[in-house]
C-alpha cells in the first residue's frame, strides 16, 4: 500500500495490524512529522488502547514543539501500559527540555 493511498483510506477499513506495520515501514519518514502525526492519529483512532502508538505520537509532537501535548501522549501511553519504559523515558526528557536543561 503506498502512501498516498493509506492516508486517503477511511480508519475503519484499515486493519490496526497493517497500519502498525506501515507506520513501522515508513518510520523512516520522521523527518516528516506532520505527516507521520496523521498517520498515528489513524492508528489511535482505530485502536485507542495501542500504547506505543501513543508514545510515537509524543515523540514527534515533542519535535514538533509541542511539549505539552507530547506530555499528554506519554502519560496516555503510560496509563495504558505503565511498564512501557520508552514511554517513561521520553516523558522524563520532554519535562527535562521544558525545564531548559536539553536543547
Amino acid at each position: 500500500m503506498s502512501w498516498d493511498a493509506l492516508r486517503k483510506r477511511k480508519p475503519t477499513y484499515v486493519a490496526p495490524s497493517r497500519l502498525t506495520r506501515t507506520i513501522r515501514r515508513f518510520s523512516i519518514l520522521w523527518p516528516r512529522y506532520g505527516e507521520m502525526l496523521e498517520l498515528l492519529q489513524r492508528l489511535i483512532d482505530i485502536d485507542p488502547s495501542h500504547a506505543k502508538a501513543h508514545v510515537s505520537m509524543g515523540a514527534a509532537l515533542f519535535y514538533l514543539g509541542r511539549s505539552d501535548e507530547a506530555l499528554q501522549r506519554f502519560d496516555q501511553a503510560l496509563s495504558l501500559d505503565p511498564t512501557l519504559e520508552d514511554a517513561r523515558t521520553n516523558r522524563e526528557a520532554v519535562l527535562e527540555a521544558m525545564r531548559g536543561n536539553i536543547e
